[in-house]
């Protein structure tokens, strides 16, 4: 059994966003302005963080690694990873965020159950941070393709379900990539953690 890295404590700052719900509709108006130029504080959701870089430029620091990015970039934050991101000191960046549930969202989408979703984050994530065509050109590819979809026009046909398969694209990009890589020692949803063995004992289908 693999050992993995020692986890230092979270930090006291936790920040919880509302997750993307199953209609897939995320937050309207123009993208959010990154205007934070000084390191201020690390915070943490429960939920996986995705961004897109649509302007401008600077870095993102997560779990003690810089990760510099600039317009077309995606990010990929897990569950309890300390981060935050800062524009550069000319170049005021703008991102779409949004963060997802996996354990929620996957299943009604009609893609994994619950206890599987965690089992996948825990034993095959090792990649994380800022994705550029340059860096893992096929997990940017995957990332950049589920924003399109989740940003384009509402009614398009079969929208819901182009956006579940390209998130699982992505997943599943991100954990062949990190074959080869240290995996990350991602924090477990408590909740879920609790209640996977009842979720196994129930029938399929």
């Amino acid at each position: 059994m693999q050992n993995r890295p020692s986890r230092p404590p979270l930090p006291v700052i936790y920040e919880e966003a509302p997750p993307l719900g199953p209609d897939l509709i995320p937050d309207g108006g123009a993208a959010f302005c990154l205007r934070i130029r000084d390191v201020t504080y690390l915070h943490y959701h429960s939920t996986l963080e995705l961004g897109w870089c649509v302007g401008g430029a600077g870095e993102c620091y997560a779990e003690d690694r810089i990760f510099p990015f600039s317009a077309g970039d995606v990010q990929v934050i897990f569950p309890y990873q300390r981060h935050y991101s800062r524009s550069g000191p000319a170049d005021v960046s703008r991102w779409r965020f949004v963060c997802l549930d996996l354990s929620t969202l996957l299943p009604a989408l009609g893609f994994f159950d619950p206890s599987s979703v965690e089992e996948w984050m825990q034993q095959e994530m090792g990649l994380f941070g800022i994705f550029s065509p340059a860096r893992c050109p096929r997990v940017h590819a995957a990332a950049l393709r589920f924003f399109e979809e989740l940003y384009g026009e509402p009614d398009r046909p079969r929208r819901r379900e182009l956006c579940g398969a390209s998130l699982c694209a992505l997943l599943a990009e991100l954990s062949r990539a990190s074959r080869d890589v240290e995996k990350l020692a991602i924090r477990r949803d408590p909740v879920l953690s609790q209640i996977t063995p009842a979720l196994r004992e129930i029938p399929a289908g």
